[in-house]
């Protein structure tokens, strides 16, 4: 798998990354994100720690994962959900015109994703505070911002995290047009997940644009892998910490072994 983003080593952009073999290990990760009072960009790395087994050629460890680029960390959650056998998504928005409801299912694995722009992860922007160069957000800085309320406030202190060289200068002299010039250059140089789709209402034919929320696959539920837990604590006396290290194919052939023995099945 080849991130939209990377990491960069020795100048080189690193884009390689590989997933652990599927173990109630990962899927109780996710499902226990909900749960904790940690902030999203927490929740994600930790999730990420648990999932990934390599990224650019190296063990992964919570820095690496934690400084990924939030394109990059997008993607890797949409990924995962798809590895774990959740591709397809259902929404079930409200017609913007008519006011309908209606469902609209989709596999997440055709949405587009846009890689990296060139000089990722910097950009260079003339500002009227002269040339500044910036670099791309990543979960580490939107776990820096993740507690603070005022938008204003939130963005000023991330440009100041990401603002390369700053000297004497402050994030507070520049004007609107640099802030909007700021922004348009990070958007061009960061990799990204699609965030929008678009659908026609069934009743009145009008075109919705819908919005992917990128974090929704952290609403896997646990309830299925708990009742599994409890069949197989049940059966063989393991304890949790050994079924949740079983890869998830075998955890289900001893599931099967057990109705078998039932005579719940063949």
């Amino acid at each position: 798998m080849e991130l939209p983003g990377g990491v960069v080593v020795d100048g080189q952009r690193r884009t390689q990354c590989v997933f652990k073999s599927v173990t109630g290990a990962i899927e109780l990760a996710i499902a226990d994100s909900r749960e904790t009072t940690e902030s999203l960009p927490n929740q994600i790395t930790k999730i990420l720690l648990a999932a990934v087994d390599q990224i650019a050629d190296e063990e992964p460890n919570w820095n690496i994962l934690h400084e990924l680029s939030i394109g990059d960390r997008q993607f890797l959650l949409r990924q995962l959900a798809i590895y774990l056998g959740h591709d397809g998504l259902w929404l079930s928005p409200r017609c913007s015109a008519c006011g309908s409801p209606f469902d609209i299912h989709f596999q997440q694995s055709m949405l587009p994703v846009k890689t990296a722009g060139k000089h990722f992860p910097v950009v260079h922007v003339d500002t009227s505070q002269g040339h500044c160069q910036f670099r791309i957000p990543t979960g580490a800085d939107q776990a820096a911002v993740a507690s603070i309320d005022s938008e204003t406030l939130g963005l000023k202190h991330l440009l100041s995290r990401l603002w390369f060289e700053r000297g004497d200068r402050n994030v507070d002299d520049f004007k609107k047009k640099d802030f909007d010039a700021i922004d348009k250059a990070l958007e061009q140089a960061s990799p990204e997940v699609t965030r929008q789709v678009q659908t026609a209402c069934p009743e009145c034919g009008e075109i919705n644009t819908l919005e992917i929320d990128p974090y929704k696959n952290l609403e896997i539920e646990n309830n299925e892998l708990l009742i599994e837990i409890h069949q197989l604590a049940s059966s063989y006396n393991w304890s949790e910490a050994e079924i949740l290290a079983l890869p998830r194919a075998r955890r289900r052939q001893y599931l099967h072994l057990i109705d078998r023995a039932k005579g719940i099945s063949d």
